[in-house]
């Protein structure tokens, strides 16, 4: 097994460089005169081929010994487990996905679901591509475009962080959170002009954004910042937050522990809600 994937690194490897133009004797050289932009954007179109693949540390051999999944090194006692409050927003990949030309141009047809399902798990059969399709069928989340919003958060950011909660709560207090709150103003929270929003709300794929990545940073330092633009409810959730927050950082439990029955809270402006196993069927899948 080691040795298949060995050659299939090498094989990306030659791919990737071939890609820049680097090969034969010199390819090392060539690899080296290219630009850090460069490189990084060759990497896209081999590497980020597999959403499993983003999600597995490297093993190494000196940080993590090759063979032993991080899982198991926390329930051995051979990596401490440290006490951990983590989580995602409700539409974390929406920010990435939104304003790609394609998106922009035409929205997110059924086409688009299906090719990315195969190209994120390329290395799966048929049977899984089927059930992860399944799970993730457009009239289960409102349309085409958001159950691929979905899909990216939980294959990126969600199951990940699952997987971490789960590693750790044999040892220690670990909570999770989900954030829900869609911004009252999507371009403040951005970073622009607050008059934007209404660009915000009317053009599409933008007035999709939901609680898009960083969403929750511009309520939680802006809570106690009377300039921040925030509404009475943003603000109670703002300050909701960072009482959590401090409460963990005290050595206190902010909610219920993730433990076996993996509990979170829900962070949302109409108030928060205690839950359980969220997206647990599908992580279960994508992993």
């Amino acid at each position: 097994r080691r040795l298949a994937s060995f050659v299939r690194s090498s094989a990306l490897g030659e791919r990737f460089a071939k890609s820049l133009g680097c090969q034969g004797s010199g390819m090392l050289q060539c690899l080296r005169n290219k630009s850090s932009s460069r490189l990084i954007s060759a990497q896209l179109s081999i590497y980020n081929q597999s959403m499993r693949g983003l999600q597995v540390p490297v093993q190494d051999g000196y940080e993590l010994p090759v063979g032993k999944p991080l899982r198991s090194l926390y329930a051995s006692g051979l990596v401490p487990p440290k006490p951990l409050l983590a989580g995602t927003n409700l539409n974390d990949s929406s920010l990435f996905f939104a304003l790609t030309p394609k998106e922009i141009l035409r929205g997110v047809l059924q086409q688009d679901l299906v090719h990315s399902i195969n190209r994120f798990f390329v290395n799966t059969s048929s049977d899984v591509r089927r059930t992860i399709r399944q799970l993730y069928r457009p009239e289960a989340f409102g349309g085409e475009r958001l159950a691929l919003y979905a899909l990216g958060t939980d294959g990126y950011f969600e199951c990940s962080t699952r997987r971490v909660l789960q590693s750790m709560s044999s040892g220690t207090a670990v909570f999770h959170y989900i954030y829900a709150a869609q911004p009252v103003n999507a371009a403040r929270a951005l970073g622009l002009p607050g008059w934007l929003n209404f660009l915000m709300k009317a053009v599409p794929p933008l007035r999709w954004l939901g609680a898009f990545h960083t969403a929750n940073e511009f309520l939680f330092w802006g809570a106690a910042d009377p300039s921040s633009g925030l509404t009475a409810e943003e603000r109670k959730l703002g300050l909701r937050m960072v009482n959590a927050w401090t409460t963990f950082v005290k050595g206190g439990h902010p909610w219920r522990e993730f433990g076996r029955d993996e509990e979170h809270l829900v962070l949302d402006l109409g108030g928060d809600s205690l839950g359980r196993g969220w997206r647990a069927s599908e992580c279960d899948v994508l992993e």
